[in-house]
């Protein structure tokens, strides 16, 4: 899957379409990570529109599996990924499977891609190919049902399941709650709950991340706990995150550093509480 000469590549993923309608190949082929991960970087790779097809097939068949669906944007990041080769596509069909493929994953884990579909902004995305003409009956159809169940999603949520949804994703970004005095007031103790666990995620996501922004928004909301929270500069230090915000202070990226140098001067300026 990862063969550097396009003809086996190809050759490659026209067996695993012939395969996949089965099960128990389902199985099989997600048994072996290195081929979702060989899927992956086929897309991107900015792959042309018939292979786009033909990767996108596959994800569509693989997530008629409930235990894929489940797990495949939670290991491979693929609704981000899927969105952007659905907002850039040219060909109807390559649209049409990467819809078919999100209503797969609505259908048969709701709760694990849902809220990961609305931080990659697949609902506006959505609401504009249901204004289109569509030539097959199919698209049509799966695009009012993505439409309709991300719709009730979004109208559910309150401002932390957004944040929530944000953090599990790992697209952290400029979203209104991240500025927010009033959410940082109201919100800010639960992230701690279950033993420190979004906080944990928070400071995974400043420590692991390649994006820009992703490390800018970590460092902003990190400066946000510790300015919110009495004993935010004791959890912090203990939990190894002092240090990380320090490192950014010397990041490439300017709006990171500065970021970061905010956090520093609230995580020195801070007076310990006790304990």
């Amino acid at each position: 899957m990862n063969h550097t000469l396009p003809h086996k590549r190809d050759i490659a993923v026209q067996c695993l379409e012939a395969i996949l309608p089965r099960s128990e190949c389902r199985k099989a082929v997600w048994a072996n990570p290195a081929i979702i991960s060989g899927l992956v970087e086929i897309l991107k790779q900015n792959a042309g529109p018939q292979m786009s097809y033909q990767v996108a097939f596959c994800f569509w068949l693989l997530t008629f599996e409930g235990e894929v669906s489940e797990q495949i944007n939670k290991r491979f990041d693929i609704i981000p990924l899927l969105t952007n080769v659905a907002q850039t596509a040219v060909k109807e069909k390559v649209i049409r499977v990467i819809v078919a493929t999100f209503r797969n994953l609505v259908s048969k884990a709701p709760s694990a891609n849902l809220p990961a579909m609305l931080v990659a902004q697949l609902l506006p995305f959505v609401k504009n190919l249901s204004a289109r003409k569509w030539s097959d009956e199919d698209i049509v159809d799966d695009v009012i049902y993505l439409k309709d169940e991300l719709n009730a999603r979004f109208e559910s949520l309150t401002t932390y399941d957004e944040y929530t949804s944000e953090l599990t994703s790992g697209h952290l970004s400029w979203t209104p709650v991240h500025d927010s005095e009033l959410f940082w007031k109201e919100n800010v103790t639960k992230l701690n709950n279950r033993d420190y666990e979004q906080l944990k995620t928070l400071i995974r996501l400043l420590k692991e991340s390649q994006d820009v922004v992703v490390l800018a928004v970590a460092a902003h909301d990190i400066g946000q706990y510790v300015k919110h929270y009495e004993r935010g500069k004791k959890v912090l230090d203990d939990l190894g995150a002092k240090t990380r915000v320090m490192e950014l202070m010397t990041h490439k990226d300017t709006d990171v550093r500065y970021q970061a140098l905010l956090s520093v001067q609230r995580l020195v300026s801070h007076p310990w509480a006790a304990v």
